[in-house]
């Protein structure tokens, strides 16, 4: 019997059933059921393959997927704009001191950063005000860290591990842990009744679809706090009451003023009734906040106070101490509006969190403990910081994040609605209630960033959408489209909602984001080859044919999506893969016919939905590569082209063979189409697949992680604590591993140890801040704010002679030609010290040179004012020197007024 004559039978079977069902047994009912249910299985093989569940994940496990899913996306935030040091941001440099003084000095005291900013004898710092200044005068006259050195202190093994680059690693480290808290808190132990899948959006929806996303790529304090914070709350519900209380009281040492949010933890203790557990969170709080007294006492002279209560300020010119406490004096009317809409306002940077509103209404009634903790913590933050002097959304951050369960609530229940309005209407999108709200999320995230100005567009020449009447409506309505159609092919390829929160951080990265409101096609041709795939997956040939042509035609050049429908119509029934090619084929052939028509280019797609200005020039495999290398958005895919081989190879199995090579298919196709690719900038279906490809990584990477974690008994907190021990020692060996081979090489002139080492002044005013982000020594108000005006070695540009980038380092004068000086102490001479110097590209030199060994003058010399580019080598002769401990002295001062800069490098030499 061939498969139509079966098919025929199966639904005249199917006919009768319903009649003839009352005269069959039930045991002999269901076997008819089970046998018409694999016959229609092997009649449609696409449509009926298993998909992958969520059975078995644990608590645990889904929240180490949140983390996971998070640190890839924050990761490709950070890869898109890395630079050397650029992370460090506002008061980054001063957590970076403290770091530093850690490291070299083990100590806490600030002595040697910004001393002479509290003398006021500089002129510009005659009164100080308080937000200048970086440290806190201790009881014996100490310069304690004004800010809390808790994230200092935790950061520091990484820090001296991986020097710089260790605090970025940690900040995103922090941003994963604070997600993965925020998923386990959610998830254990029944505390919701929503959806793994919308536990996992909402933690998506906070972190990244947020402006916390921004601090993604920064040294911050606020993201230790939120990943504290959570932890509490985790330990909280879980009933740990020790730990509970030890991280909410070192919540306390960053802030004090989460005090306020107290009550609404006493309420999420009512709702358990985990009256025990409040007594050891009680006893592990008061133990933290003992010792924080004893640590306060200890620096300040009393148990309550802290950094914040004795910072050093100048008034009238004289040193004097200030409290942070005098600051909350702005009226409240006027800072509730300015939290609202201010230029950290929350209407603008977090306006998804709305969706949390319907949430809690409908947790009112089944979790009313929560319902008025949320909102108490909400209304205590809101309230304290509308009399703070100063603005930050962060400081919200503990209290949103209480909005995480009703933000998961709206979405489950969205979800589950969107599903019963589409069985009644759209049959064939039934399931998957994840892909509606990512096709609900993504334009919502894309209206809110249009409230927020949307600065990525305007970096760009061609205003496109923006520019068009109806253009941003057309934008929404393709965003939506091409995440429900992405978000319904990764449900075959790995677990429900893991694909829908990997396409929503897709159209958050940077690869995607700044060119959404670009002219519109690269987006609509993703959103028809989305639909076209789902169609064909849903054995729906025809559509799928004209979606599939639509979408090369408005992608400029035949291939991609018409070769997927075709493989996939190859790989069910060869008769269908024909009449798949000849509409394909009838499609394309009518658009051509049109663009002759019209007098335009082959596929030039003239019908232009929205704008005429069409995808502009085409760019090359080359111009992509050179993306992928400069610092952009395009860098932002660098995580997704690491994990998405992975996936691939764990894709290709029988449950999701079929999904997975169109996926692959359709990405490796779009590779090598030049049409898709903006010169700087992937097409969206091409990021969207590599993005599909990488949820199989991730899930086997949470499932080989918990093996890992079984076998060495990791649960168990003896086996943790000892690894965590070993993780300890390892990063320290790695550290002095670093310094001894730091320690074995040759003095250089232009070295990051020499210019750390090295003693600066600007005609006697002390050069003594740090800008780490460059590298340099800065008399501030005196120097220029850019690292051509500053003692250092220009990172991260970098100094450039002849076009190409020199290690160098740089010593300009003042800017009215005022004399500098670098003083290099404890250096063991050499017999013969080889100076070179130059001029650098785009600076000016004229300048006169002097090199001194302590008292001793080795050398003078003029430097001409136009440069040619070539680096002079210069012998200073210092054999009566040889094996003295000496102060090197180097002075460059202008000859004629005007700022002169000349960069320099060298070492000793043995004749």
């Amino acid at each position: 019997m061939d498969l139509c004559t079966g098919a025929r039978k199966t639904l005249l079977l199917a006919g009768e059933f319903p009649r003839v069902a009352t005269r069959v047994k039930a045991s002999d009912r269901v076997a008819i059921a089970t046998i018409l249910k694999s016959i229609t299985a092997r009649m449609s093989p696409a449509r009926s393959a298993p998909l992958p569940s969520s059975a078995g994940w644990t608590p645990g496990r889904e929240a180490l997927l949140a983390a996971l899913l998070l640190l890839i996306a924050c990761l490709a935030e950070c890869c898109a704009w890395t630079m050397q040091h650029t992370w460090i941001k506002r008061d980054g440099r001063f957590y970076v001191n403290v770091n530093t003084t850690l490291v070299e000095r083990r100590s806490l005291d600030q002595r040697g950063f910004a001393d002479s900013w509290y003398t006021g004898e500089l002129g510009w710092n005659r009164n100080l005000d308080s937000g200048w200044s970086n440290v806190s005068l201790g009881r014996n006259g100490e310069h304690w860290p004004k800010h809390p050195f808790l994230l200092p202190l935790l950061s520091t093994p990484l820090f001296y591990a991986f020097g710089l680059w260790g605090t970025l690693l940690f900040n995103l480290l922090a941003l994963a842990a604070a997600a993965g808290a925020g998923m386990a808190w959610m998830r254990l132990r029944g505390q919701s009744t929503q959806a793994p899948w919308a536990s996992l959006v909402a933690v998506v929806v906070f972190v990244f679809l947020t402006s916390i996303r921004e601090y993604a790529y920064d040294y911050h304090v606020d993201v230790l706090l939120l990943a504290l914070w959570l932890g509490a709350l985790l330990c909280l519900h879980s009933r740990r009451g020790v730990p509970a209380g030890a991280l909410y009281g070192l919540c306390l040492v960053i802030k004090p003023t989460c005090l306020i949010l107290a009550p609404s933890l006493l309420l999420l203790v009512c709702e358990q009734r985990a009256w025990r557990g409040l007594l050891r969170a009680g006893a592990a709080l008061l133990a933290v906040g003992l010792a924080w007294g004893a640590v306060n006492t200890w620096m300040f002279g009393r148990p309550w106070w802290t950094g914040y209560h004795r910072v050093l300020s100048v008034v009238a010119g004289k040193p004097t101490v200030v409290t942070h406490t005098e600051l909350f004096t702005t009226p409240w009317l006027e800072g509730l509006e300015r939290i609202w809409s201010g230029h950290w306002g929350l209407y603008h940077r977090y306006v998804l969190l709305a969706l949390a509103l319907p949430g809690l209404v409908l947790l009112a009634r089944r979790r009313p403990w929560y319902t008025a903790s949320a909102l108490l913590g909400l209304t205590a933050s809101l309230t304290v910081f509308a009399f703070y002097r100063y603005e930050g959304d962060r400081f919200h951050w503990p209290a949103m994040a209480l909005l995480l369960p009703a933000l998961a609530e709206s979405l489950d229940s969205a979800g589950r609605l969107l599903v019963r309005l589409s069985s009644r209407l759209l049959v064939a999108w039934r399931e998957a209630p994840e892909a509606w709200i990512a096709a609900l999320l993504a334009p919502a995230w894309l209206a809110g960033t249009l409230l927020a100005g949307w600065p990525a567009s305007r970096r760009l020449g061609d205003p496109g959408l923006l520019g068009v009447p109806g253009g941003v409506a057309y934008a929404l309505v393709c965003t939506a489209c091409a995440a429900f159609f992405a978000a319904r092919l990764g449900r075959r390829l790995a677990l429900p909602g893991l694909a829908a929160a990997l396409v929503l951080c897709a159209f958050a990265m940077p690869a995607l984001r700044v060119d959404l409101l670009g002219s519109g096609l690269l987006l609509t041709s993703a959103a028809l080859g989305f639909a076209a795939l789902d169609s064909a997956l849903l054995e729906r040939w025809h559509a799928a044919a004209v979606l599939a042509a639509l979408c090369d035609w408005t992608a400029g050049m035949p291939g991609p999506a018409s070769a997927a429908v075709l493989w996939l119509a190859l790989w069910s029934d060869r008769r269908t893969a024909l009449r798949v090619a000849i509409v394909c084929a009838a499609c394309l052939g009518a658009a051509m016919v049109a663009d002759l028509l019209s007098g335009a280019g082959l596929l030039d797609c003239t019908l232009v939905l929205v704008v005429g200005r069409g995808l502009g020039q085409p760019a090359s495999l080359g111009s992509l590569g050179q993306a992928l290398v400069d610092v952009g958005p395009a860098r932002s895919l660098w995580p997704l082209l690491l994990a998405a081989p992975v996936g691939l190879a764990l894709a290709i199995g029988p449950r999701t063979r079929a999904a997975s090579a169109v996926a692959i298919l359709l990405a490796l196709l779009t590779t090598l189409d030049k049409a898709l690719l903006k010169p700087g900038a992937p097409s969206p279906a091409w990021a969207l697949c590599l993005v599909l490809l990488a949820a199989p990584a991730l899930e086997s990477a949470v499932r080989g992680l918990f093996a890992l974690g079984k076998r060495l008994r990791l649960g168990q907190p003896g086996r943790a604590l000892a690894a965590s021990a070993a993780l300890l020692a390892l990063l320290f060996l790695v550290g002095l591993a670093r310094d001894v081979i730091a320690s074995l090489q040759p003095f250089r002139l232009a070295s990051v140890q020499t210019l750390r080492r090295a003693e600066v002044d600007l005609a006697g005013i002390p050069c003594d801040f740090m800008a780490w982000e460059h590298m340099s020594w800065e008399c501030s108000h005196h120097d220029n704010t850019v690292f051509s005006g500053m003692v250092g070695l220009g990172l991260p540009e970098g100094l450039h002679v002849r076009g190409q980038r020199r290690d160098l380092l740089l010593i300009p004068t003042g800017r009215r030609g005022r004399r500098r000086t670098v003083r290099i102490p404890k250096l063991r001479a050499g017999r013969a010290f080889q100076l070179l110097h130059c001029v650098p590209d785009g600076l000016r030199g004229h300048a006169s040179v002097s090199v001194s060994a302590g008292d001793r003058l080795l050398d003078r010399f003029e430097v001409p004012a136009s440069t040619d580019g070539e680096i002079r080598t210069r012998r200073l002769d210092t054999a009566e020197l040889a094996g003295q401990r000496i102060e090197l002295v180097l002075q460059v001062e202008s000859l004629d007024r005007q700022q002169a800069a000349v960069a320099f490098d060298g070492g000793w030499i043995d004749e």
